[in-house]
């Protein structure tokens, strides 16, 4: 069985009174969390391909020729880039971490 990732119905969304932005800044902090806890590089890269896979996200590889010189990772609004695609995730996480209005949990 093959799980696409959900796209958010704003106007449902509004009709129940549910805070989105809210919502993906919760979800930012929970895989930036993970990523910061993750004990190497594997398993925070693994965190970080299956996150851009659940939220539509993208990774981009570098190239030789033309084209980015780097890993770059954008998944929720929020950008990473390192020369391994773990060093994105950590990227990817501070920037997700300094995203938010209101500190990630710890």
């Amino acid at each position: 069985m093959m799980s696409l990732p959900q796209t958010p119905h704003f106007a449902l969304a509004a009709k129940l009174g549910l805070d989105l932005a809210a919502m993906t800044a919760h979800v930012r902090c929970e895989i930036a969390a993970r990523i910061d806890a993750a004990p190497d590089g594997l398993t925070s890269a693994s965190l970080m391909q299956q996150a851009v896979l659940d939220h539509g996200g993208t990774l981009i590889e570098p190239s030789p020729g033309w084209g980015p010189l780097e890993f770059q990772v954008n998944v929720l609004g929020c950008t990473g880039t390192g020369e391994t695609v773990a060093a994105a995730a950590s990227d990817w996480a501070t920037c997700a971490i300094r995203m938010g209005e209101q500190p990630c949990a710890s």
